[in-house]
């Protein structure tokens, strides 16, 4: 799985939560304390893939 089809998965997961609606810049923003969180906790040969996936996060365009 490529940086940035991980960095979808993961805003989709937000994006798509059952129990509560959550608007799309919310689900970015969601995603990205996420990764960032497994930054901190990530084995350090596993953490330039994750930089990776917070790059294509702050890619994706903000929801208007």
């Amino acid at each position: 799985m490529t940086a940035s089809e991980k960095a979808k998965e993961i805003f989709d997961k937000y994006q798509n939560h059952y129990y509560i609606q959550i608007t799309d810049s919310s689900a970015k923003e969601y995603s990205l304390i996420a990764v960032d969180y497994i930054l901190m906790l990530a084995n350090p040969f596993k953490k330039p893939f994750w930089e990776k996936v917070k790059k294509e996060l702050m890619k994706m365009p903000d929801p208007e």
